[in-house]
């Protein structure tokens, strides 16, 4: 499945400045810069639908700049397939914290920086089940 995220461009003449939008801690998406976003480590917001990502990152813009959606390659470590596997056996009333949590049990070898990968592809297919759920529920 492809993974997407969500890119701002902004540049104002004075100030250029190029943010992602990334999952803030009350699980909001919010574009900040790479910095900050590692300094707070904040996951990347991936999304499974292009449509999901650019509908996201209109709600977070706040700043009016450009914005782009683009597929996201993970790192080649990361074993996507059964992230997936692993959320598609997870309630979808699960809580994003408990997603996190799972996930950092389950890849404590992993440097910072990819539990932020993994869980942010987790997250991306927890949403995903959550779509599927409120689209197919009775």
């Amino acid at each position: 499945m492809t993974l997407y995220c969500a890119k701002e461009f902004y540049n104002d003449g004075r100030v250029h400045d190029d943010r992602l939008l990334y999952v803030a801690p009350n699980g909001e998406n919010v574009f900040v810069p790479d910095g900050f976003a590692a300094n707070q480590k904040l996951p990347l917001a991936l999304f499974t639908e292009s449509g999901h990502a650019m509908e996201a990152s209109r709600h977070a813009s706040i700043r009016g700049g450009t914005l782009n959606v683009e597929e996201f390659t993970p790192d080649p470590v990361i074993p996507v397939s059964e992230i997936s596997w692993l959320v598609g056996r997870i309630h979808v009333s699960t809580t994003n914290e408990d997603l996190f949590d799972d996930f950092k049990r389950r890849s404590n070898k992993a440097t910072p920086a990819t539990v932020l990968e993994i869980c942010a592809i987790a997250l991306a297919y927890h949403r995903a089940n959550q779509h599927l759920y409120r689209v197919f529920a009775f």
